[in-house]
């Protein structure tokens, strides 16, 4: 019916326009799950009507772990990006000490490590390879991005052993 009056009325077109411009800007509705549980199963619309309404997106779920670091351990590049983008700490620790940026690693998802450090997370290549080595991961692709960063498997830790010398020695042959 608005359609058909304004092709009748030329002189509604701009009052039509402008009432579809302003509707076009409305926010949007309030999220309606947490953004935990958005997180947990990709809800990226979710997540984003989180950022608009204002979620701190840097509080732990009752678990204790936060929305970047899950975004990162399952390596949901899309979903890290926005949080990343919208104020989610890149440096904070969660209960085990790990950085997102190494839960990325520690889990082979590389593509979530190169967008944490594009953004500004910050990566120590030697220790996080030791502590790759420690954890018995494996993960070629993540062993190649922390040679690429300045990993170095022939650099000795402070004991002198070096990453392969570590592995053995901890039983992680595989590494």
């Amino acid at each position: 019916p608005i359609l058909a009056q304004t092709m009748r009325h030329p002189s509604y077109l701009p009052v039509v326009l402008a009432a579809l411009l302003l509707a076009g800007c409305d926010e949007p509705p309030h999220p309606t799950v947490s953004l935990y549980r958005a997180v947990q199963v990709g809800d990226l619309e979710q997540i984003r009507r989180h950022i608009v309404w204002k979620t701190d997106l840097n509080q732990a779920d009752p678990q204790g772990a936060f929305p970047l670091h899950v975004a990162a351990r399952t390596g949901q590049v899309n979903i890290a990006r926005d949080l990343a983008e919208h104020g989610a700490s890149l440096v904070t620790l969660d209960a085990a000490g790990r950085t997102p940026l190494a839960l990325a690693l520690l889990h082979g998802k590389t593509q979530v490590a190169a967008m944490l450090l594009d953004k500004g997370a910050p990566l120590d290549a030697q220790a996080t390879l030791v502590a790759l080595v420690q954890a018995g991961v494996s993960d070629r692709d993540s062993v190649e991005f922390l040679i690429r960063h300045g990993a170095d498997l022939n650099r000795p830790d402070p004991e002198g052993r070096r990453p392969l010398h570590l592995a053995v020695s901890l039983g992680h042959l595989e590494s």
